[in-house]
């Protein structure tokens, strides 16, 4: 985080200054104050009576183990704009990976020097009165994100650090520290500042910023070094210099997981017209990010997992942390705000998050700005599994050699342009896997361009053909800020096999378009709904009518067809507490739902099953707890009839799978956690031999399985494959 300084966009500024960021938005913290419903058991689930549904739940309280843990270690680097976006939008992810002896590196791009004044005191005019020193605050800064670290990797926040001069790209140098007891842990420092040869304003007028750099409405920006720093001479950089050395750095460190902020953040729902939500220095580094990483990756073959991290805008949608995960991150950040150790020189840490730096809309979410989808494994007309992800801006695809085999061939990447990590994976009548995804160029000056796009198999374990472009519901906008600022797609097919595709529009909205009968597609619709999360998923029935549902602020939306091919009608489930992300939909018996989903505030996962009408649903859901996960729910029927199941898993808060099995000795249901780190969420599919599949990409960019030893659903889960 980083003050903002005056409008710099034609759009009205509404972004917090540092002193303020605390409180703003505070509106729109749905799920930071909710109490957690205190609900046992699922006997809310069956007033209706027995039906297949009944046993496929009772299978899930006799299931059997889950495979025994692994640890898949990965390199991270992260790529930041100010220090502290990591603490406030990337933990506890972050923490898990330094917990788990992984190497990881953090980059900060700014110097984050604001106004200089490190006042630890909340009072404004205070503040007014502390002397300006901007290298001090620059230093401060820093010395707070290396307590942090140190915290988080040793437990002891006084932990020494080595810091160094290294050079990059064309001879660029910045500083590099290193925790002398943990190594593998490594913080690099830009400096880029808000000058140019002491200057706020290039000769043009033109406020000097990471935004106005990456734009190249300045050449050059220049840096500040912090008081104590080995790079002792303040530097110019160019968006071509600055590129070149993350191309470097991408080359020296060869992640396998890349986390970054969000390259097209959404407006202030809130606000009218087109009101900046996020930070402009959030916004350019992610820019900065992907056009290192598709240099990198062209150059290299290389393809690590993408994170892209929401920031400031978090605050708009329910908390999806749990009360154990924030307080985690509040931890962290103690010691960023120089609590912990005498400090006689109010120099360690920034005092500007003080007095509680948890006192902020930034500690209720970490949140992926493309939700995550859990249908990605699926099995095709050949019988055969496929495991599809987004790796590097292309998609992988990893295809078992024969049916039921759990022998996997190689990954195989799908050739095309730049791809968002959202991916759509849904089988057509005639067997075949299409997908549907979001492309992104970058243009001349700061234009993006950002659309819809769908690969089609030319045969049921065939190859794919070339990505087809279905444009998005604002693409004749002549204002390329609403254009970028498109939902992840969600996707279904009809009773007909012609393909609905659905995005969350700019106005935050729900927009559809679908193919034609007789071919080609219909123009882009809108559906309805306001202030909807980015997180929409679609199904189609048993009776071959697509549903759609979207959550907003308070709850569930939902579009359904009331016969196959007829129009979408909007209406509203009452969700008793709003939902964190969103809803994955099982027809659990034919006409009838079951939604699993997080709950917002405490993030437990719920089961919210219809009554046996089809029409309504009941006062409460029935909680299946979650051990403090995060992210998307995979939920996945298997069999029929007495032998029928329902299986569910997410990430834990630990960071590792989690299924739902007994827990020991009780007879009820528990959740059990194995297998590595993963990353975006889990997927479950039922292979041709009608065992259940559990599937996760790793942090290690690679595909990890394990499979149950037989159809009963009481079988344990075998040993992981790695692919």
């Amino acid at each position: 985080m980083s003050p903002i300084p005056a409008a710099q966009d034609s759009a009205p500024e509404a972004v917090p200054t540092r002193r303020t960021a605390r409180t703003w938005g505070r509106r729109t913290v749905i799920g930071a104050g909710l109490a957690a419903l205190s609900l046992t058991g699922l006997g809310g689930m069956f007033r209706a009576g027995p039906d297949e549904d009944e046993a496929a739940l009772t299978d899930l309280s006799r299931a059997g183990g889950a495979p025994t843990g692994e640890r898949w270690h990965g390199s991270h680097l992260q790529i930041i704009a100010h220090p502290d976006d990591d603490l406030y939008f990337m933990n506890p992810l972050l923490q898990r990976s330094i917990a788990e002896g992984s190497t990881v590196a953090t980059v900060v791009m700014t110097a984050g020097e604001a106004d200089g004044k490190n006042s630890p005191t909340d009072d404004d005019r205070e503040h007014e009165r502390t002397p300006t020193d901007k290298p001090g605050y620059t230093e401060a800064r820093h010395n707070g994100l290396r307590s942090a670290y140190a915290l988080m990797a040793t437990g002891n926040q006084r932990a020494a650090w080595r810091r160094e001069v290294v050079t990059l790209g064309d001879g660029a140098q910045v500083e590099r520290c290193t925790l002398a007891e943990r190594p593998a842990v490594q913080l690099y420092f830009f400096n880029l500042a808000q000058n140019l040869h002491g200057s706020a304003k290039a000769p043009d007028g033109t406020g000097v910023r990471m935004r106005t750099l990456w734009s190249q409405d300045v050449p050059l920006e220049s840096t500040l070094p912090g008081t104590g720093s080995p790079v002792t001479q303040p530097q110019d950089f160019s968006r071509d210099r600055v590129v070149a050395c993350l191309v470097d750095l991408l080359k020296q460190r060869r992640p396998t997981v890349l986390r970054t902020l969000d390259p097209d953040p959404e407006h202030d729902p809130y606000e009218p017209g087109i009101s900046l939500a996020d930070h402009i220095d959030h916004t350019a580094t992610a820019q900065f990010v992907l056009a290192a990483l598709r240099q990198y990756t062209e150059q290299t073959g290389e393809r690590p997992v993408v994170e892209h991290f929401r920031g400031y805008t978090s605050k708009f949608w329910p908390s999806n942390l749990s009360y154990a995960a924030k307080a985690e991150k509040r931890k962290y950040l103690m010691p960023y705000a120089g609590y912990g150790a005498p400090c006689p020189a109010n120099d360690c840490g920034d005092y500007q998050v003080r007095p509680d730096p948890g006192d902020s809309t930034h500690i209720i979410s970490t949140a992926y700005r493309y939700t995550p989808d859990t249908d990605w494994l699926v099995k095709d007309g050949t019988g055969r599994l496929n495991a599809f992800a987004v790796l590097g801006g292309r998609v992988a695809h990893w295809a078992e050699q024969a049916p039921g085999s759990g022998s996997w061939g190689a990954v195989r990447y799908l050739a095309g342009d730049w791809l968002m990590p959202r991916l759509q994976v849904r089988l057509d009548k005639a067997g075949r896997v299409q997908l549907v995804a979001l492309r992104r160029w970058a243009g001349e000056k700061d234009a993006v361009g950002v659309e819809v796009v769908r690969a089609v198999q030319s045969t049921p374990g065939g190859d794919f053909g070339p990505w087809e472009s279905l444009e998005g519901p604002d693409y004749g906008n002549s204002d390329q800020r609403v254009r970028r600022e498109i939902g992840g797609p969600a996707a279904a097919f009809d009773a007909d096999g012609r393909l609905h595709v659905f995005v969350r529009n700019f106005a935050h909205g729900l927009s559809h378009r679908h193919e034609l009968p007789q071919g080609g597609w219909s123009p882009w619709q809108k559906l309805g709904g306001a202030r909807l999360q980015d997180a929409v998923t679609a199904f189609t029935g048993h009776d071959g009518t697509v549903q759609v549902f979207a959550t907003d602020t308070y709850g569930v939306l939902r579009w359904r067809q009331a016969q196959p091919g007829g129009e979408f009608r909007e209406e509203r489930i009452g969700v008793p507490v709003p939902v964190a992300g969103s809803v994955t939909p099982v027809e659990s018996a034919p006409g009838r739902l079951t939604l699993y989903y997080r709950e917002a505030g405490s993030c437990d996962v719920v089961a919210y099953r219809q009554e046996s009408d089809g029409e309504h649903w009941p006062p409460l859901p029935a909680v299946l707890a979650g051990h403090d996960g995060i992210g998307e729910v995979a939920v996945a029927r298997h069999g029929s009839g007495g032998r029928g199941g329902t299986a569910v898993a997410d990430r834990a808060g630990s960071g590792l799978l989690s299924l739902l099995v007994a827990g020991p000795g009780t007879g009820g249901i528990a959740w059990a956690e194995s297998g590595g780190q993963l990353v975006y969420a889990p997927a479950l599919a039922e292979d041709s031999t009608g065992r259940m599949v559990a599937a996760v990409i790793g942090t290690d960019a690679r595909l990890h399985l394990t499979r149950r030893s037989a159809p009963d659903g009481g079988s344990a889960f075998g040993p992981w494959t790695t692919v």
